[in-house]
């Protein structure tokens, strides 16, 4: 084996550095913080595995303490124990779901989807389980989020009905609770997107294996059932309301599958009918959709959901 020389050992070196700023600077950012790991993960072609692995967990000490230092290293009560805990979930979820993400490259893309959501699924879960054992604290933590959601509705959109903004801010709260799972595997898809085109668009077939991701034609049955129990929860003023959200997550999260199915026909339809657009420029155009043209995008967004859920039951793509 060649030693690596001592201009290569600190070129890398300067490039973890910079990946770590970028991570740390995401983890900062307002509306990327979720796209925290992928800096470190486009390293693979300069580290092994291991050492990736070693750096998102490095990034998540950096994490901390940067929360840490957020409130001036003081904890008072199990309250603010709570928000440190809530507010590190989607840092450690993404990182902990890139080294998944990593290490299952020989997978098909949602089957590495679902596992790299896995530790997202359980980290949220313990923190649940741990707000839920304490009523004194639930009763807090939503007296707190409940005058957070004031604050912006009254600062941000200058309503001043105080009914009004309990009753919105009630919404806002309960919304919250039943996509917060299923936003954090949308940043997993998008992290996982952009690292492959990143590592893989130069290859010659890439635009074709876009255009043909599947899903287990099984899993529809898994995707009715938890939809079914949903809507069956939300009429059923004696169902539990903790294991509603669960339900509501899960059941959301599964869409997601047929979101990216649904994707991945619209490329292959396009390309098939002669539009010779790639993969990520339309997905750029599509989340630019999303964003900025209300309306719009639920439309959109429905059309790719159907066609994932049609290419279930009829083979669209032929």
């Amino acid at each position: 084996m060649v030693p690596r020389s001592s201009d290569g050992r600190g070129r890398v070196f300067w490039e973890v550095a910079l990946a770590i700023l970028l991570s740390s600077m995401l983890f900062e950012s307002i509306f990327m913080s979720t796209l925290l790991a992928l800096p470190i993960l486009l390293l693979r072609g300069r580290l092994s595995e291991g050492k990736i692995c070693f750096l998102l967990a490095f990034e998540m000490a950096v994490v901390v303490l940067m929360t840490l230092a957020e409130t001036s290293f003081k904890i008072e009560d199990k309250i603010d124990l709570a928000l440190l805990f809530l507010n590190l979930v989607a840092p450690a979820s993404m990182l902990c779901s890139g080294a998944v993400w990593m290490k299952t490259e020989k997978k098909g893309a949602v089957e590495r989807i679902y596992l790299s959501s896995l530790p997202s699924f359980f980290i949220l879960l313990v923190v649940a389980l741990y707000i839920r054992r304490d009523m004194a604290l639930q009763v807090g933590l939503t007296e707190h989020f409940l005058n957070v959601f004031g604050l912006m509705l009254e600062g941000f959109f200058h309503i001043n009905d105080s009914v009004l903004v309990g009753s919105i801010s009630s919404v806002l709260l309960s919304l919250s609770l039943m996509l917060i799972f299923p936003f954090i595997v949308s940043s997993i898809c998008v992290t996982g997107f952009i690292y492959e085109t990143v590592l893989h668009s130069k290859e010659s077939d890439w635009e074709e294996k876009m255009g043909l991701l599947d899903v287990d034609s099984r899993f529809i049955w898994a995707f009715l059932a938890f939809w079914a129990v949903a809507i069956y929860s939300s009429f059923l003023s004696s169902f539990p309301k903790f294991l509603g959200y669960v339900v509501f997550n899960v059941a959301l999260a599964l869409t997601i599958a047929y979101m990216v199915q649904g994707f991945s026909v619209l490329v292959y339809l396009l390309r098939k009918f002669g539009f010779k657009i790639r993969a990520f420029p339309l997905f750029l155009v599509l989340f630019l959709i999303f964003m900025i043209v209300p309306w719009v995008n639920v439309l959109v967004f429905s059309i790719i959901l159907v066609l994932g859920l049609a290419e279930n039951f009829v083979e669209l793509r032929r």
